[in-house]
């Protein structure tokens, strides 16, 4: 029931029962759902074939940033260690390569001991008597030459003279200290400082010819 009796706005009474009012379909007003506008996008032909390799350089520049941005001092030093040893490497295998053309410009220029006296021949370093003094020393060749290559490649070598070698090196220095300066400093032959010679001389047998050492 509505009170209509007040002076207010219209009220339902106290004891009002509500009642259901069956509303005609034809007078219901039909409610229609609108749809969500859509953001329409209009990209050009060519931007879109372009997407992927855009997409790439920008991971790859993004990678890059992470990388450095978030490279810890740990990893800094790893890698200058990596360069310092890439250097050290690459120094290691020039100097290899260094020792290789020499071994082979020696192994060129003497063979044996015979090539070895002939070159002092021509320089004019020993004259006939000496050469043929020398050159009796056969047995020399295999150390002369094997001392000679591990001096150029740095590999250790024997501490001892053989006593061919001994007899050599001073009937060489005997004859012309100038050829045995010679041969040690161009041929790069690992034969005793002359110091060395010195303290031979003092425990020698002198006789004509070859030296021998005690």
């Amino acid at each position: 029931m509505i009170d209509r009796t007040s002076l207010s706005c219209v009220r339902l009474r106290e004891n009002a029962v509500p009642s259901i009012f069956d509303f005609p379909s034809h007078l219901q007003k039909v409610v229609k759902l609108r749809k969500l506008p859509t953001r329409a996008v209009f990209e050009p032909a060519q931007s879109r074939l372009e997407v992927q390799p855009a997409a790439n350089e920008v991971e790859k520049v993004l990678t890059e940033v992470t990388d450095n941005s978030s490279e810890s001092p740990t990893k800094a030093i790893y890698k200058r260690q990596v360069v310092e040893l890439g250097n050290i490497i690459e120094k290691k295998n020039k100097k290899l390569k260094v020792l290789q053309q020499k071994v082979r410009r020696y192994e060129k220029k003497i063979q044996n001991l015979s090539e070895l006296l002939e070159h002092l021949k021509k320089k004019n370093f020993l004259d006939d008597d000496a050469l043929h003094v020398l050159s009796t020393v056969t047995t020399v060749n295999k150390e002369f030459i094997s001392r000679q290559l591990a001096n150029v490649t740095k590999l250790p070598l024997p501490q001892s003279y053989s006593p061919e070698l001994r007899s050599f090196a001073l009937t060489l220095n005997f004859y012309s200290p100038r050829a045995y300066d010679y041969v040690r400093s161009t041929f790069g032959l690992s034969l005793p400082h002359p110091k060395t010679l010195s303290r031979w001389y003092q425990h020698i047998e002198a006789a004509p010819g070859l030296t021998r050492v005690n």
